[in-house]
């Protein structure tokens, strides 16, 4: 987290900023739909995360109901969570115990503007409901026209796979 007054540097755009304004972002809940048993759907939109210009949001979920993210792109075709060969997936039912479920590092993520993002999520169970949580911080941002000597480097997009 960055505070007010703070410089950083918005990757991949290569700009410069200050925080002039945080707050948080407590809770914000979005229902996916009904699913069958096994059904997988993919490219969600996350678009109820947008955030207006020259804004960034700092994001960490969960899901509610037993629904798994599968993937998670941010813009399409730009998978996160991947290694060379396979992607990381996340479940209502985290298997990372020893870690506080509450702190949610693991699905960090940033939004800058209305930066494209998705998820592909997959059913085991027939659910009525697909609920995942989003909490996080709103930065409002003002551009600078030089680098600053002291900033944090934030990348909001995921980066193509190197060496294919």
């Amino acid at each position: 987290m960055v505070a007010i007054d703070q410089a950083v540097r918005l990757m991949p755009v290569d700009r410069f900023f200050r925080v002039v304004y945080v707050e948080p972002i407590p809770l914000i809940q979005h229902d996916f739909g009904s699913f069958t048993a096994g059904q997988t759907k993919s490219d969600q939109e996350l678009d109820f995360l947008y955030m207006p210009d020259n804004e960034l949001a700092q994001f960490r979920f969960i899901p509610v109901d037993n629904v798994i993210v599968t993937a998670f792109y941010q813009p399409r075709k730009r998978p996160k969570w991947i290694t060379k060969s396979t992607g990381g997936m996340l479940p209502r039912g985290l298997d990372y115990q020893d870690t506080p479920v509450e702190s949610l590092n693991l699905t960090e993520f940033f939004q800058y503007e209305d930066t494209k993002l998705y998820v592909d999520l997959f059913a085991p169970e027939a659910l009525t409901t697909s609920r995942i949580r989003f909490y996080g911080f709103r930065y409002v941002l003002e551009e600078l026209e030089a680098a600053p000597p002291v900033f944090t480097t934030i990348w909001y997009e995921g980066l193509s796979p190197r060496g294919k």
